[in-house]
């Protein structure tokens, strides 16, 4: 199960600014970006900021009403409303989340009238004073397929990006991810696979797995093993 924790959120250049605003936020929900949305290839950590926030804000007040979604999800949700002729009431049932995120926002794009609803929501929350945040893997600014109404909620808040990892940042999700897996990687061990250039966190945890699926019985992982995943990860890395 993942811890979605600020804790266990591995920080670097790449993602430094969105984790900063992502803490403000949950420190701070609805008093400084609303909305705040994050935005950048799959694979990098937006949902578990999103899912980061989540869980400060109910541990800062157990009381407060969140709700995490997909955006295709809460589109379904619309459609549904929309069908049986219930748009307005589950709208206005957005009055009472204290802490909306929407996930996959990119799944909006060319979706116009769909568009219109979803940023209705989202205004009635930032106008009640909830605070709102999303992640998509485009950035909203520069995608002309934006209905200008989500154009005009999202540049009230701010907007937030995510990069592929650097060195750095792959060198500690390397040491974190081997630790859950129960490897010893030595210094040198992680030096190898921090210079692969990862497109995503994804990627280096799905190495780290296949060591870990790999290796001998024991913590202690060969420099033979090493070098046969690094072959196998030249593949998918550049």
């Amino acid at each position: 199960m993942n811890d979605y924790s600020f804790a266990t959120f591995q920080v670097g250049t790449a993602n430094k600014f969105a984790f900063m605003v992502a803490k403000a936020v949950a420190e701070n929900p609805a008093g400084l970006y609303n909305p705040l949305f994050i935005y950048g290839c799959s694979g990098l950590g937006k949902t578990h900021l999103l899912r980061a926030i989540e869980a400060y804000m109910k541990t800062a007040n157990p009381q407060a009403i969140t709700r995490y979604s997909k955006c295709a999800t809460l589109i379904e949700s619309l459609v549904k409303a929309e069908k049986s002729k219930s748009t307005e009431s589950f709208v206005r049932s957005f009055q009472s989340i204290d802490l909306l995120l929407i996930d996959d926002m990119h799944v909006l794009l060319g979706k116009m009238a769909t568009q219109g609803k979803i940023s209705e929501i989202i205004e009635l929350c930032v106008n009640a004073g909830h605070q709102v945040v999303m992640s998509s893997t485009e950035d909203p600014g520069g995608t002309p397929s934006i209905h200008w109404s989500m154009h005009n909620t999202f540049d009230k808040g701010l907007y937030a990006d995510v990069q592929r990892p650097d060195a750095e940042l792959t060198r500690k999700i390397v040491i974190q991810k081997s630790r859950l897996a129960g490897l010893e990687l030595s210094d040198s061990q992680v030096d190898l696979i921090s210079r692969l250039d990862f497109d995503n966190i994804r990627l280096i945890e799905g190495l780290i797995n296949w060591i870990a699926a790999n290796a001998a019985p024991g913590p202690v992982v060969s420099s033979s093993l090493i070098a046969e995943a690094l072959e196998y990860m030249r593949i998918y890395c550049r």
